[in-house]
């Protein structure tokens, strides 16, 4: 699960808010999730580049792994 604070703080609703007003599938929050927190490894891979520091996003780098599991585990039993 995809913690509150993360979803607060990206703006984005949780699962049921978005399966009432959005009305898709589960498979599609999370990818819609992924898409607005792709730019996190973005910046993360320009701040090594650059050799600067930038704040530590490991709590949503860990909620963007669950997203990827759950859609794995959501499209497994879809073959």
């Amino acid at each position: 699960m995809i913690e509150q604070s993360i979803l607060d703080k990206y703006g984005f609703p949780t699962l049921a808010e978005f399966l009432i007003v959005v009305g898709n599938t589960e498979i599609d929050y999370y990818g819609v999730f992924l898409i607005a927190t792709d730019y996190v490894p973005n910046k993360l891979i320009e701040a090594q580049m650059l050799g600067t520091t930038c704040e530590d996003y490991s709590e949503v780098l860990n909620a963007r792994q669950f997203a990827r599991d759950k859609i794995n585990q959501l499209t497994s039993y879809k073959s």
